[in-house]
């Protein structure tokens, strides 16, 4: 998908959120998005659907840092793990 044919709000919030998350994003942080990632992979290929999304909003909109927390969040979001 080319980017720039994405509305201008659109485009604007995800340059928001990117910005977020460089400034927060540390080594602690990348370990742990990384270890909730291919734990929730199990058996699968891939994540489940929206997991990554909701993980990174769990992260660096909401200041969770604790797995059970993160996994707890991607639950009320109706992730199927």
């Amino acid at each position: 998908m080319d980017i720039w044919s994405l509305k201008k709000e659109y485009l604007s919030a995800d340059i928001k959120f990117r910005k977020l998350i460089f400034a927060k994003l540390t080594p602690e942080i990348r370990d742990l998005i990384l270890k909730l990632k291919f734990s929730l992979m199990a058996d699968r290929e891939r994540v489940p659907q929206l997991a990554s999304y909701y993980i990174y909003q769990a992260v660096f909109e909401h200041n969770l840092s604790n797995e059970k927390q993160i996994l707890e969040f991607l639950k009320t979001r109706n992730v199927v793990f």
